[in-house]
């Protein structure tokens, strides 16, 4: 799975690269949306499917907002240690990581703010993805199954969904799921936070 993943995003970065017309580039946003929604939908029928599923939310109780609140806060933390590494202001670091893996977002809050951070937003949140989607299944089988879920932030409750399940265990996809939706939530929020400060 994960050499399929790994394998279709360098063909698709080739094929942008050298032979995509102009024409489908254009649409690019509407196909990427599209297919993003038709693999929601297909994992939403998936976890209807599964009584399992639902049935570890109730098991889990608040361990199902807890853990999602542990990833955010575990990512600000080491992103504001990472700036002080780096030499960047803490609050622009910690703006910079909580982009949370959305590339497509993160560095549009930070532009207005700083061009040259907003290009290492750029850099960091699609590192993170990248690297959550070669890291889940190294994760999962030698840390955990619910450490695995924070490895590509939002990526979680989306494009990275299918490697969790194969890495993990169904009860795993709810955190999954709950914690993609709670980065997805606190981007457009802590960023502005961030920058403000």
């Amino acid at each position: 799975m994960i050499k399929l993943v790994v394998g279709m995003m360098l063909a698709g970065g080739l094929t942008g690269f050298f032979f995509a017309p102009d024409a489908l580039l254009s649409h690019q946003g509407l196909l990427v949306n599209v297919l993003l929604c038709t693999v929601l939908f297909t994992i939403g029928i998936e976890l209807g499917r599964k009584d399992n599923a639902f049935k570890g939310a109730g098991k889990a109780g608040l361990r199902i907002l807890i853990i999602p609140l542990m990833m955010v806060a575990g990512t600000l933390i080491f992103g504001g240690l990472s700036g002080l590494i780096c030499g960047i202001p803490i609050h622009e670091a910690m703006a910079v990581s909580a982009g949370f893996g959305w590339y497509s977002l993160g560095p549009v809050l930070i532009a207005d703010y700083s061009p040259s951070l907003s290009a290492v937003a750029f850099l960091c949140n699609v590192i993170r993805e990248t690297l959550g989607i070669v890291l889940i299944p190294i994760v999962a089988q030698k840390i955990g199954y619910i450490e695995c879920v924070a490895a590509p932030g939002i990526a979680a409750m989306d494009m990275c969904l299918p490697i969790i399940e194969r890495s993990a265990n169904e009860n795993v996809l709810l955190y999954a799921f709950v914690g993609g939706t709670m980065m997805s939530v606190s981007v457009p929020l802590l960023i502005p936070l961030f920058l403000a400060i």
